[in-house]
C-alpha cells in the first residue's frame, strides 16, 4: 500500500490492480479493494479476514462426512462430478453415433461388454461398457435420471464418494450381468450405474428422514419396465448396481464420525470392489471355452 499526493492510501490489488479509493475493512482495519471486500453481519470483511475466519469455524458435514456447505467463503463452486459424467457419456454416445473408430473398430465393438471377450482378457470392457449407450433415447434418459438425482447425492457424499460410488455401480452392475447373462449377447450404458445412485439417494434419504416414497416409486416402475422387456433391457445390470450402490451408500453412512473416518471408508469400499473381482474372477473360471 502507498499514499497518493492527496494522502488518499492506494491499494494494488492481485485481482483488480491499483485501488485509488479503497474501504477499511471493518474487522482489522486495513485498506481493501472495494470489489474484494466480503459481506458481513457487520460492514464488510476483507479476503485476508474472511480466509481467517473460516479457519476458527466448525465445519458443518453431511451424514456421510463431507462439507454440508456447497461454496465456499468466497462463493465460488467447484466443478460438479454430476456434470463433467454427464457430458462425457454425451460425448462418447456423439462420437458412437459419428462412427469414429479406434484401432479399426467401432467404439461399441471395442469397449462394449462381451462376456466372450471379457472372459478372454477384455476386462476393462466391464467398465467401459458403462460409457455407451444404444440410442439417442438410451443416453438421454439415463443422463436425465443422474442430472435430476446426482448433484444430490454428490452433496451429501462429496465428490470423490459420489465418483466412487458411481464407477463401482457400474462395475457392480456390468459384474451381475457378466455372472448371469446371455454368453453371446452384448450390453452397454450406465444404467448399472444410474440405479446405484437411485439406491444411494434413497439411503441419503432415509439418514436425514426426507420422504422417500418418490424415489421407492421411480426404482419400482424402472425395475418393473427393466423385467418388462427383459429382451432388450438388461435388468442384471440393474440389479447389480442397485445392490452396490445401496451397499456402497450404507456402509460409508455407517462409518463413525471421527479423523479416521474417510480411511474407514475407503476400506468399505475396497472391500465391495474386492467381492465384485471375486464374482467376475468365479464367473471367468466357470466360463465355458469353445
Amino acid at each position: 500500500m502507498s499514499t497518493g499526493a492527496d494522502s488518499q492510501p492506494v491499494v494494488r490489488c492481485r485481482r483488480h490492480g491499483v485501488v485509488d479509493h479503497p474501504l477499511n475493512c471493518t474487522r482489522c482495519g486495513r485498506p481493501s479493494c472495494p470489489q474484494c471486500l466480503v459481506p458481513a453481519a457487520v460492514g464488510s470483511h476483507c479476503p485476508d479476514c474472511v480466509q481467517e475466519g473460516a479457519k476458527s469455524q466448525r465445519v458443518v458435514r453431511t451424514p456421510f462426512g463431507a462439507p454440508a456447505a456447497a461454496a465456499g467463503a468466497t462463493g465460488v463452486r467447484r466443478v460438479s462430478v454430476t456434470a463433467v459424467l454427464v457430458v462425457v457419456n454425451v460425448v462418447i454416445y456423439l462420437a458412437e453415433a459419428a462412427g469414429v473408430k479406434i484401432g479399426g473398430q467401432t467404439i461399441e465393438f471395442r469397449y462394449e461388454m462381451f462376456r466372450p471377450a471379457v472372459a478372454n482378457g477384455d476386462w476393462w470392457r466391464l467398465i467401459t461398457a458403462a460409457f455407451l449407450h444404444g440410442s439417442l433415447l438410451h443416453v438421454a434418459f439415463n443422463m436425465g435420471a443422474l442430472a435430476a438425482f446426482g448433484p444430490h447425492v454428490e452433496a451429501a457424499m462429496g465428490k470423490m464418494r459420489f465418483l466412487s460410488l458411481y464407477l463401482l455401480a457400474a462395475l457392480g452392475g456390468s459384474a451381475l450381468s457378466y455372472l448371469f447373462g446371455p454368453i453371446n449377447v452384448a450390453s452397454v450404458g450406465a444404467s448399472g450405474a444410474i440405479f446405484g445412485v437411485f439406491a444411494a439417494y434413497f439411503i441419503i434419504a432415509r439418514r436425514v428422514g426426507a420422504d422417500t416414497g418418490p424415489i421407492v416409486f421411480l426404482l419400482v416402475i424402472n425395475l418393473a419396465i427393466s423385467f418388462a422387456d427383459a429382451g432388450v433391457i438388461d435388468w442384471r445390470a440393474h440389479i447389480g448396481g442397485l445392490i452396490t450402490g445401496a451397499v456402497a451408500a450404507w456402509a460409508m453412512a455407517a462409518v463413525p464420525r471421527g479423523r479416521w473416518r474417510a480411511l474407514g471408508q475407503a476400506a468399505c469400499l475396497l472391500v465391495i470392489l474386492a467381492a465384485i473381482i471375486g464374482v467376475i474372477a468365479y464367473r471367468t473360471s466357470t466360463f465355458p471355452t469353445a
